[in-house]
């Protein structure tokens, strides 16, 4: 019983905060006569609607079930952080449009201060010059439609590179180069694949070359991956501290988040100095001449030492990390999800096969010259994937779908399958 004096005072000391922080922003913030969007029920003070989360399903599949409930646009706090939560489309959009002034900041993040070299990642920074700079540089000059134009060589040619890889599996395992008919089906995960195919396809765009390309020893592929799967884990990381913004719970890291992050920043600094290291040394070179990355558009456009606070290569730095990380499992797990959904349906498999066949045949790779969207990555391979192989489960069991918790919804188990070519013309493989 010799706690409980102690639980009684850290009672009152959150109480307190809380009521100074509700105080302070009734003070501060003028009453405004428009309406406020519903609060889903069960918040309580301090903790929020924490409580109120199904802790067996994932944080998207509760805010839906919350959105069936209150309608597409309704409040939440996470711990004393007040949260908006958009399930409809004319909502998002005029979150973008409208309303994007009032939604460009973001909070305070231990993962921002941390992970993203002092908060110079604009998917983190708070709203203010810098951040409007560097958004402004990324979707007029890296993201726009004319900058995603001048890379499209780069996707058709990882989409070559992964049939390629395929097709070398398939081959190996028959060890033949002859007739695919005669051959049996080789075992290939595909998650693994998805996952090597976008980093390759990002890190390209981004830096001019392959991530394999930056090789230095036997387990620097490998390295790669890991430290940029390892940031997304953290970008998604519940900290105490950032719910509930008193000093001490900083101090005290309850679950060791903070250490393990600053423990992290090492590896994460590592390779990022990597690719701005081998980059600019290619720059000197002048081998990204015929190739222009992302990098060098942003070293382009980015000529002051001084960047709103942050000097230009931390700027650069973070921009790149942003941008390899928002696409990097994204991509992959919309990939994998993408094609378990069809290997559970191959009715609807075979129906696209068969209207690829019909559209384009099987002595050619279905490409769509000077249409942008048709050459999108999702289109683009799963199209070529469908086009070249043949699809089908071990032991033709359905592919398990069990999601992963948290706020990724990745597949919790490895996607295996086995293919076979099913173009009759093996040069076109590569």
């Amino acid at each position: 019983m010799e706690f409980i004096p102690y639980l009684v005072t850290i009672v009152a000391v959150l109480a307190f905060f809380q009521l100074q922080r509700k105080w302070k922003s009734r003070s501060q913030i003028p009453k405004s006569k428009l309406p406020h969007p519903p609060e889903a029920a069960g918040g309580l003070p301090i903790i929020g609607h924490f409580l109120s989360f199904n802790t067996k399903s994932s944080v998207a599949r509760n805010l839906a079930a919350m959105a069936e409930k209150y309608g597409p646009v309704f409040a939440l706090r996470i711990g004393m952080t007040p949260a908006l939560v958009v399930s409809n489309w004319e909502s998002v959009k005029d979150c973008f449009t409208i309303s994007d002034k009032a939604l460009s900041s973001r909070p305070e993040s231990v993962f921002a201060e941390t992970l993203c070299f002092g908060n110079a990642s604009f998917a983190f920074a708070p709203y203010g010059p810098y951040w409007r700079e560097m958004r402004k540089i990324v979707f007029l000059d890296l993201l726009s439609t004319r900058g995603l134009e001048k890379v499209k060589h780069i996707r058709v040619s990882e989409v070559d590179n992964t049939m390629k890889e395929l097709f070398s599996i398939f081959s190996k395992a028959n060890n033949v180069g002859g007739k695919s008919s005669t051959a049996s089906p080789a075992k290939v995960e595909l998650r693994k694949l998805f996952e090597k195919f976008t980093l390759n396809l990002i890190v390209k765009k981004v830096s001019g070359m392959r991530y394999s390309e930056t090789e230095v020893g036997t387990n620097k592929d490998a390295q790669f991956q890991k430290v940029f799967k390892a940031l997304v884990h953290y970008a998604g990381q519940f900290v105490l501290s950032d719910m509930i913004p008193i000093p001490f719970l900083k101090w005290l890291d309850i679950g060791g988040h903070i250490k393990s992050m600053k423990g992290f920043t090492k590896e994460l600094d590592a390779v990022v100095q990597d690719l701005w290291d081998e980059h600019t040394q290619r720059r000197m070179n002048s081998e990204t001449i015929d190739e222009k990355g992302f990098m060098d558009v942003l070293l382009s456009k980015i000529q002051s030492e001084s960047v709103f606070g942050y000097s230009r290569e931390t700027a650069i730095k973070a921009t790149v990390m942003t941008l390899i990380v928002g696409g990097f499992e994204t991509t992959s797990t919309h990939l994998t999800w993408l094609m378990s959904l069809l290997l559970n349906h191959p009715h609807v498999m075979k129906k696209a096969q068969e209207e690829i066949d019909r559209h384009v045949g099987k002595d050619r790779w279905r490409s769509c010259p000077g249409m942008l969207m048709a050459t999108q990555v999702i289109y683009l391979i799963v199209a070529r994937l469908l086009q070249g192989f043949e699809f089908t489960t071990p032991s033709n069991l359905p592919v398990d779908m069990t999601e992963g918790l948290g706020t990724r919804l990745c597949k919790t188990t490895p996607l295996e399958v086995l293919i076979k070519p099913r173009l009759p013309n093996h040069a076109l493989y590569g």
